[in-house]
């Protein structure tokens, strides 16, 4: 994808889509511009960022953290990669009050900013976040956790950036969710997962899957649970066939497979027709067997409608023509999580100390 794996002071030349976000339209939580060419990226050099911080300093940077702000080091240990625009949606009321508060938590050296600039014209797009070392520290030490497995991730995520852009694309469409939800009596994204936590669990499984994403979306009678393959037309015919397979082996014959939905999303109509086909091919092999439930979309149609609309059709059954929206999707039975503790809902990281990812 273009990107340098070490970043530095130097621009670095980065594919996009989605990194800037553009406000609410027409009542529809949107995702950021479909952004086409290579933007520039610009880390910004803080080398106290990398320091372990004195037992008066931790002590100190502890009493000044809100619920809030550790909810922020938290998402970002969790997701690597959000930009601003996706942490207002996910905290605050307003970007001035994000901007204000990221600002403090970067002056205290606790996360990284890279600046993103969008060429021809040096468009500013909305700045790339990400956990410091000392902020990973400070994170761990408020959970009286071992720090390095903490401050290994922040060093891996700043350093192996390859799949940035697809990592904030993926974790954009969650918010986007959260986002869209955000008036919606008896829905609400309750769960979200990004790539490296679906590494985690799936692997512990001993699982050939490995979704960029995993979400949890709770309507009024049942939970959708939603494994996302962000699609960005990057692989060649037989990876993408080869994940469908994987998908198709791990759930043939599992009871209740098929409340399981496998969501791809494509960049455009033309790319989602070309994963539709691989879908319908792949399915066969199943034969009549239960297996999980295929659904694709594109990203055009989730910037226009937003990811809640009539945008989803199911892949692999032959007799469907009409495009769905995500709460009509097969759903598990409703649980006893309660809808006020939703991402997006006021205050929801109060009462869900793990994150968004946590239980």
């Amino acid at each position: 994808m273009g990107a340098s794996s070490h970043p530095s002071s130097h621009p670095s030349s980065l594919e996009t889509r989605g990194l800037a976000n553009s406000p609410q339209a027409r009542g529809v939580a949107r995702r950021s511009p479909r952004i086409d060419s290579r933007p520039i990226l610009l880390p910004e050099p803080d080398p106290e960022a990398d320091l372990r911080p004195s037992e008066t300093e931790l002590n100190d940077l502890m009493a000044g953290l809100t619920g809030r702000d550790l909810a922020i080091l938290n998402a970002l240990d969790e997701y690597r990669y959000l930009d601003l625009e996706q942490v207002r949606q996910l905290f605050f009321a307003g970007r001035r009050q994000a901007q204000i508060r990221t600002k403090w938590l970067r002056v205290s050296h606790l996360i990284q900013r890279w600046t993103a600039m969008q060429p021809p014209g040096w468009h500013r797009l909305h700045s790339v976040l990400l956990l410091s070392m000392r902020g990973a520290g400070v994170l761990a030490a408020t959970r009286g956790h071992d720090t390095r497995p903490y401050t290994r991730r922040a060093r891996e995520a700043a350093l192996h950036c390859l799949h940035l852009i697809h990592d904030l694309g993926a974790n954009g469409f969650f918010v986007s969710i959260a986002a869209a939800a955000a008036g919606l009596e008896g829905e609400r994204l309750y769960h979200w997962l990004g790539e490296p936590g679906c590494r985690r669990e799936y692997r512990l499984r001993g699982a050939r899957i490995l979704p960029d994403g995993w979400g949890r979306y709770l309507t009024r009678d049942g939970e959708v649970i939603l494994l996302l393959e962000w699609d960005r037309a990057t692989e060649f015919g037989k990876r993408l066939e080869a994940k469908v397979s994987e998908y198709v082996t791990h759930f043939r014959g599992r009871e209740h497979a098929e409340l399981t939905n496998v969501i791809f999303v494509a960049p455009d109509l033309r790319r989602e027709e070309v994963v539709r086909e691989v879908i319908q091919r792949g399915r066969r092999s199943a034969g009549h067997l239960p297996c999980c439930t295929f659904w694709t979309a594109n990203a055009m149609a989730i910037d226009d409608e937003g990811p809640l609309a009539p945008i989803w059709m199911r892949a692999g059954a032959a007799d469907v023509v009409d495009r769905l929206r995500l709460h009509d999707m097969p759903a598990r039975p409703r649980s006893n999580r309660p809808a006020a503790d939703c991402i997006g809902k006021p205050m929801w990281w109060e009462r869900r100390l793990g994150g968004g990812a946590g239980t």
